[in-house]
Parts: structure tokens; C-alpha cells; sequence
């Protein structure tokens, strides 16, 4: 058993993620990336939004699928390059007056977007994660599911993970027990608790109304414990 409490936060990779996502790094110990889950084209995994002064933008990461229905996040290979010079350009126009933009820009934008060399899925949205929680000098442990070797599903497989890395509690998000079914507060041993993140209202002149700003998100993309 391990020495202190220890709080692991599982969760599927996303493109540009929420600040909930990004806020699960500072209620964990132990951050795990579910990167061998199965990739959900209609999901979240391959897309988000930005605001623009025009309103929502929707970018999407193009990927093979034909003949792939049943691949894993990390085993979906993005298509093309030209979409990473379309998707910062879209970023720019939508946030290039913010203050801290050049920050964005340099050390997560410009780095992750622009490398080439990340034809993964999953990488590609651990380099953003990466990328963020760096340059904010979170302390947080990080690994992958793909790496601690993991077999299960579902609710299934939290418990696998718990169990690995010796965890006594499992931080989940509001919306795990529509995937998950509901989840006991205890099992095995181990608490379920759900994040009781509540995302800040900022004000949009331009719009007239109260927004909930998805954050903007520089690279590395080795699986890591360390």
C-alpha cells in the first residue's frame, strides 16, 4: 500500500480541453491519460470550439477512419498538415488582443500545432495537456493507461488503475456516471469522488453575455511517471 493518500485522476485525452480538464491536474496526484480507449469520432477526442467575436468555431483534427472503426485514441493517425495552419490562424483572430496571447502562443500554440513530427491523436492532445501544466509549474504525476499496461473497461478499468498505482481515491468528472453507470463512494478499498470544479463566467462585450472561455492550450509526448 502506498505510504500517503494518493488521488488519481483518470480522463480520455481532448483536443484543446476546458479549464475543468486542466483543473483535475491540481486536485490529483497522479494524472492518468486514457489514451488506449476507444476513439469516439463524434466525440470530443478529434474536435472543440473557440469563441471568436462572431461566435463559436469549431475546429476538427482530420484523421484516418476508413476501415477503422474499432482503433484506439493512440492508434488514430492524424490525416494531412495543412489544417495545424488553419486552426492557429482561427486561434489568432479569435484571441491575438487577449493579454496574455504571446504566452499561449509561444510556449503551447506555436510549439504543439506547428510540429509536424506529432502524427498521433493522443500525443497531440497529451502535448497540449503537457504543454500547459509545464508552463504553469503544476507538480503532478502523469502516465497512460498504454503504459501501465492496463486490459479493462469502463468502471472496470478505474478500478484496474486505482489498483496499479495504488491509489486511494479516484477523481472523476460530473458527467463519468452517464459512461460509468453510478459509482459507489467506496470500492474496494478505494473513494470515488466527483470533481467539484464550477467553471468561472468571464464577460464578453463584444457578445453581450456571460461565456464560458474553453483555454487556448508547447510539447513533449513520452508516457511518464516521474
Amino acid at each position: 500500500m502506498t505510504a500517503h493518500p494518493t488521488t488519481i485522476a483518470p480522463h480520455q485525452p481532448a483536443y484543446i480541453p476546458w479549464l475543468g480538464y486542466l483543473a483535475r491536474f491540481l486536485e490529483a496526484d497522479i494524472f492518468v491519460y486514457l489514451d488506449d480507449a476507444q476513439f469516439e469520432d463524434g466525440g470530443w477526442h478529434k474536435r472543440n470550439y473557440i469563441l471568436s467575436r462572431e461566435g463559436p468555431i469549431r475546429l476538427t483534427v482530420p484523421v484516418h477512419k476508413s476501415g477503422r472503426f474499432a482503433q484506439r485514441i493512440n492508434e488514430t493517425v492524424i490525416y494531412g498538415t495543412d489544417w495545424r495552419d488553419r486552426h492557429l490562424r482561427s486561434i489568432t483572430q479569435a484571441y491575438g488582443r487577449e493579454p496574455y496571447w504571446p504566452i499561449v502562443r509561444d510556449f503551447v500554440m506555436e510549439p504543439v500545432l506547428l510540429n509536424r513530427g506529432i502524427g498521433n491523436l493522443a500525443d497531440l492532445n497529451i502535448c497540449f495537456l503537457e504543454a500547459v501544466v509545464d508552463y504553469l509549474g503544476i507538480s503532478v504525476l502523469q502516465t497512460r493507461t498504454s503504459a501501465l499496461g492496463t486490459s479493462c473497461k469502463k468502471a472496470a478499468l478505474l478500478d484496474e488503475v486505482a489498483a496499479l498505482l495504488e491509489a486511494t481515491s479516484v477523481l472523476v468528472g460530473a458527467g463519468a456516471p452517464k459512461y460509468l453507470g453510478a459509482l459507489p463512494q467506496f470500492r474496494n478499498g478505494v473513494e470515488f469522488r466527483i470533481s467539484n470544479f464550477r467553471h468561472p463566467a468571464s464577460q464578453a462585450p463584444a457578445l453581450g453575455r456571460p461565456i464560458r472561455r474553453k483555454p487556448a492550450v508547447r510539447t513533449s509526448s513520452s508516457p511518464r511517471l516521474a
